[in-house]
């Protein structure tokens, strides 16, 4: 896994799709950050829009870790795991291979979130 042209274009394109939805909805303004990656955000992951927060608080493309249970929902785990490629992480389990997928997004040059308490057990 490492990183893509074609995930940071989606990424631009989903960003003005959902940026003015998030900022009506919660009247949220956010200052990107000028971080230059490869960096690692560990988030709280509080409300089911908190990927939403991070995504729109870089400039950079993040790939995130998300449960593997996502790439088996039919249609829309097939177009997720397509548009934005999100490292799988097995719940409940010390995964070494999501952290291998990590290093390997991290030494191509790219960014990484984990948005899960349970998840920062990995480290």
């Amino acid at each position: 896994m490492k990183k893509s042209i074609r995930h940071t274009a989606w990424n631009k394109i989903a960003g003005s799709i959902v940026n003015p939805i998030i900022k009506k909805k919660f009247n949220l303004t956010v200052e990107k950050s000028d971080l230059k990656g490869p960096f690692l955000v560990l988030g709280n992951h509080t409300t089911d829009y908190d990927a939403f927060f991070i995504a729109k608080s870089f400039k950079e493309h993040l790939y995130f870790v998300m449960s593997d249970h996502i790439s088996s929902i039919p249609v829309a785990g097939k177009l997720i795991q397509h548009l934005v490629q999100p490292i799988p992480i097995t719940k409940s389990t010390n995964d070494a291979t999501t952290v291998k997928h990590i290093f390997e997004v991290v030494k191509s040059g790219g960014s990484c979130t984990i948005s899960r308490r349970k998840q920062i057990i990995l480290w």
